[in-house]
Parts: structure tokens; C-alpha cells; sequence
């Protein structure tokens, strides 16, 4: 656990690095890149795969159910 923190927070024999100057490090060297619409909306959607893959099987299981509807309303009428 201590290995992976310090290889994470690039950390070496002991030299200490606030975590607050790490983060600003980190965001601005995210910021210089520009990154349009679709590159963030692709790289969120990757990040939160389980949030995701929940709303279209939503959405697909809302939009069979409308059609599963549809249909019956349709075979009521011809009767």
C-alpha cells in the first residue's frame, strides 16, 4: 500500500509533496489540453461504465415496453 501511494504521488526516500499542489499539478495538466465535446462526453461515459451501461438497458427496456403497449392497444382496437 505505501509503495503504490508513493509511486502514485511520485514520492521518493521520503520526500514529502502536498497533496493540494499534486492536484492543482495534475488538473492544469489536463486543462492544457483542448479537448472538444465528444473526446469528455466519450471519456466520462468510459469512466462511469457501470452508471452507463444501467441507463441504456433503461432506456432500452422503457422503449420495448412502449412498443409492447402500442401493440396491444393496436390488437384491442381491431377487436
Amino acid at each position: 500500500m505505501e509503495y503504490a501511494k508513493d509511486i502514485v504521488l511520485n514520492l521518493k526516500s521520503g520526500q514529502e509533496v502536498n497533496k493540494r499542489d499534486w492536484r492543482r499539478t495534475r488538473n492544469r495538466r489536463r486543462n492544457t489540453q483542448k479537448v472538444g465535446i465528444f473526446s469528455k462526453t466519450l471519456g466520462k461515459l468510459l469512466r462511469h461504465k457501470i452508471i452507463t451501461t444501467v441507463m441504456v438497458v433503461t432506456i432500452g427496456f422503457m422503449a420495448i415496453d412502449i412498443y409492447l403497449v402500442t401493440s396491444f392497444v393496436n390488437v384491442l382496437g381491431k377487436i
